[in-house]
């Protein structure tokens, strides 16, 4: 599952990079709002990770269902 979700980053971003690149009034706004957007999900999801991961009870889990 986790795999699925890093991968279907590599699929989605490069389809919405174009797609805000095509819309927006100029390339040049259109790359500068792609990087805004793009780096706004990074944030997100660092700060998801920041909030959810906890290495010790991750390795309990993986050592349990080893």
């Amino acid at each position: 599952m986790f795999l699925a979700v890093m991968s279907s980053g590599g699929i989605v971003r490069p389809y919405l990079a174009g797609w805000i690149v095509d819309t927006a009034a100029s390339p040049a706004s259109g790359y500068a709002l792609t990087f805004q957007v793009l780096g706004a999900f990074a944030v997100v999801g660092a700060i998801t990770a920041l909030l959810t991961v906890n290495p010790p009870r991750d390795a309990r889990r993986v050592r349990a269902g080893a």
